[in-house]
């Protein structure tokens, strides 16, 4: 690994009925790195962002595990970080119907728009809305789990691989990037409304690529 390589990072969750992926590019921007450290971003983007991800999940929707993959350089071990107990969501509520999503919209420093991303989270309560808007606390809680996952430097211990999230490109005007490209991410934010997601399997579009 080196430098300017990209990574993907995917979070993994379960419900009754299906279970769905929240996926986020990184980028690393400096540091030294080994075998390990695809492993060692697992287990920090586990330790810096599970709070705020359960916190605005039901709690019929249970958090299974994290895996990080190389997009971008040499082929590294993938890191996969498997949870022997689930975590559960932290509110009490019935889950939204698996179509409905909570939105975070990723601005990158890319010259066109096209280039910025979205993350979609299902599993979110019913009582996070009213008639499809966000409560004022919910948008809150969004607020928080946007502000860790928009951490500009992720160290991996003293001297080691520092990362930072981006939104990957593979695709541009339909013409595949070969290699795809990170655009940096510079801001997250909320969107107030309950949002339909295109695709049943749950994962997000544009969760750090863009297609």
């Amino acid at each position: 690994m080196a430098t300017n390589d990209l990574y993907r990072a995917n979070y993994r969750f379960e419900g009754a009925q299906s279970g769905f992926t929240v996926g986020i590019g990184y980028r690393q921007v400096s540091g030294t790195n080994d075998e390990n450290t695809m492993q060692d971003l697992c287990d920090e983007l586990f330790l810096i962002s599970t709070t705020q991800f359960l916190a605005v999940l039901s709690d019929q929707i249970n958090q299974t595990g994290i895996e990080c993959f190389q997009v971008t350089g040499s082929n590294e071990t993938p890191g996969r970080l498997a949870l022997e107990q689930p975590n559960p969501g932290t509110v009490v509520s019935q889950a939204i119907p698996m179509g409905g999503a909570a939105v975070l919209s990723l601005l990158t420093d890319a010259p066109n728009s096209r280039f910025n991303g979205r993350i979609f989270i299902a599993g979110i309560p019913e009582v996070s809305q009213v008639e499809g808007a966000f409560t004022v606390g919910f948008i809150t809680l969004l607020t928080l789990l946007a502000a860790k996952l928009d951490d500009p430097t992720i160290p991996l211990g003293p001297g080691s691989a520092v990362f930072k999230p981006v939104v990957i490109s593979r695709f541009d005007e339909g013409v595949k990037r070969v290699p795809p490209v990170g655009f940096d991410v510079i801001s997250i934010s909320v969107n107030p409304f309950v949002k339909n997601q295109r695709r049943r399997n749950t994962k997000f579009i544009g969760s750090g690529v863009t297609t």
